[in-house]
């Protein structure tokens, strides 16, 4: 058995490398060491080194994740198959992948590259950048909130779980039909088929509950409490008094969450004038006393897709008025007289003339009758009667009628 050492592809930025039979090379960084030295293009995490890879068959562009001593088990090949099935769900593209076996890694004479996954690099924003740098506006934080709000409940209705939902964990990128949400670093996924990882997640930096010690995110609730404050960030910094407010890379520092802060009263002000049913959530998320206690996600989706209706208001905490935080009340606009009503018209009454019936000889074959004309008028008009049509005048040859 080989023994384990560090990838370093600065070995491999001018060579094709060789992973499940498909050919690529290195996608270098211009931006790294001001272009004097040539470097892949990456992200680093604390249990992964992620590196951008083009196909040379397509030119498409791949990632190649590539785990520390620690986190290179060979759990990730029975979990890349399952993580394989979930790529349908929404948010979770970067589930389809392959996993590079250990003898690969040692053809390549690269033991550091053993079970590193190969999977599509996800192009976008992370939400951490938002919070680091300008936020996005109100109306594109709502429409980000609300589809990253469906896609963790219906993650959580199929009895699935992030367990490491954070800023750096969620990517946005826009598209033709609004905002593209993409979770990454799903190698932690909860599911009753997946096997429990070595060292489960009890939530990043700001998006951990503080009263869940010792309890990881590995459970069916396991976003619950990180995708509420996810959730809070998205609806919240468009607000400069809350984005100037912010903790590194998440909203909250860890002793700020579920405590009752000047940050946090600000923070439920806000949702209360704009999001009442959000704030609402935001309270029984507060108050928890674990994950099991926070609102089901289906509740934030189901709240956050009704924001388009109007919704009662939802009544704050009492505070003293001589608070920072006390906003007077906003005085009620002056009644509206109603105009007034137009008078009531008689109807009117058209004049309805009977007709008239005439004797008819029994030898003359019965006709429908006929009005009878008006007299004749002395300035000779013809007589305005609504209740009579006028028919004209014919002379009829009466020659027929039977002679005595």
């Amino acid at each position: 058995m080989m023994r384990y050492r560090r990838f370093d592809p600065a070995d491999w930025l001018d060579r094709t490398v060789i992973l499940r039979n498909r050919r690529y090379t290195f996608v270098l960084d211009d931006q790294v060491f001001g272009g004097f030295e040539p470097a892949a293009v990456h992200r680093i995490g604390g249990k992964a080194d992620v590196y951008q890879l083009r196909a040379e068959d397509d030119g498409t562009v791949h990632a190649l994740k590539v785990f520390n001593k620690r986190h290179s088990v060979d759990r990730h090949v029975t979990t890349a198959a399952l993580l394989n099935i979930a790529r349908l769900l929404p948010g979770l593209r970067v589930c389809t992948r392959a996993v590079v076996s250990d003898t690969e890694a040692f053809v390549l004479g690269e033991p550091g590259l053993a079970w590193a996954i190969i999977m599509p690099w996800i192009e976008g924003r992370p939400w951490a950048d938002y919070i680091e740098n300008e936020a996005p506006s109100r109306a594109e934080s709502i429409a980000i909130a609300q589809v990253t709000a469906r896609q963790l409940a219906t993650l959580e209705s199929k009895e699935l779980a992030h367990t490491d939902i954070s800023s750096t964990n969620v990517i946005v990128a826009a598209s033709g039909r609004g905002p593209d949400v993409q979770f990454i670093d799903v190698e932690e996924i909860f599911g009753h088929l997946f096997d429990k990882p070595v060292d489960p997640s009890a939530g990043t930096r700001g998006y951990g509950h503080p009263h869940a010690a010792g309890q990881s995110c590995w459970q069916p609730a396991g976003d619950r409490f990180a995708g509420a404050i996810l959730l809070t960030e998205m609806l919240t910094l468009h607000a400069d008094a809350i984005h100037e407010q912010v903790a590194d890379a998440s909203l909250f520092a860890p002793d700020e969450l579920c405590a009752d802060t000047g940050k946090s009263r600000r923070v439920r002000r806000e949702l209360a004038a704009l999001y009442p049913s959000a704030a609402s959530l935001f309270d029984r998320v507060w108050s928890s006393s674990g994950l099991r206690d926070c609102p089901a996600l289906k509740e934030w989706a189901d709240a956050l897709d009704a924001l388009g209706r109007p919704q009662p208001p939802v009544p704050g905490p009492r505070r003293a008025p001589d608070e920072d935080s006390f906003v007077p009340p906003t005085p009620a606009p002056p009644p509206v007289s109603a105009p007034p009503l137009l008078p009531t018209l008689a109807p009117h009454r058209v004049p309805v003339h009977p007709p008239v019936v005439t004797s008819v000889s029994p030898l003359v074959p019965v006709s429908p009758p006929v009005p009878a004309p008006a007299a004749p008028d002395p300035s000779g008009d013809v007589p305005s009667n609504p209740g009579i049509t006028f028919v004209p005048l014919v002379d009829v040859d009466d020659s027929w009628r039977a002679q005595p």
